[in-house]
């Protein structure tokens, strides 16, 4: 299996990233949803949207949540995060376009624990201490006997990281 990532919203923030997983079919799942992520640029014809992950709730890192989610993909987040969703889209709906929103409600599902999105691929969230309910995640792969754990995280002080380690 290969493993790619991309800024989804460079030129706008880049909070916002896209992982790839080639192996049979492209599973791409997308890190937070912030200013200018354009999921009909971002996926190529070979390309399978399975998940949104949601790191925390800054409207920086969900303004574009609405309009990227599609095809029933499911949208995870920590516990906390998930809570308060539906406050914070409520109130940001009032200063930002954020589309719809409705159903995000429907969509989003707080983890507290690993959580297959493929059947290849798995993810936790990793609390981060930035705000209320910040998580990282860690994603591990299998491709055959193989694992490997990329994490995304956002973490006070720090940029946000993206490595592998062999499992």
């Amino acid at each position: 299996m290969q493993f790619s990532f991309q800024r989804a919203n460079p030129s706008k923030g880049g909070g916002s990233t896209l992982l790839r997983f080639d192996d049979d079919r492209t599973a791409c799942i997308l890190v937070d949803s912030g200013n200018g992520v354009n999921l009909d640029t971002l996926l190529g014809a070979n390309d399978y949207f399975d998940a949104i992950v949601l790191t925390h709730a800054h409207v920086a890192l969900y303004l574009s949540l609405g309009d990227t989610l599609r095809d029933g993909v499911p949208i995870y987040a920590s516990p906390a995060t998930a809570s308060t969703l539906e406050s914070v889209l409520g109130d940001g709906q009032k200063n930002y376009r954020l589309g719809g929103i409705e159903d995000v409600f429907d969509a989003v599902t707080g983890i507290d624990n690993w959580v297959a999105v493929t059947s290849k691929i798995e993810l936790p969230p990793i609390s981060a201490g930035h705000v209320l309910g910040a998580a990282g995640f860690a994603i591990r792969f299998s491709d055959g006997d193989a694992r490997s754990t990329p994490r995304r995280c956002d973490f006070p002080g720090r940029n946000r990281l993206l490595y592998r380690v062999r499992l």
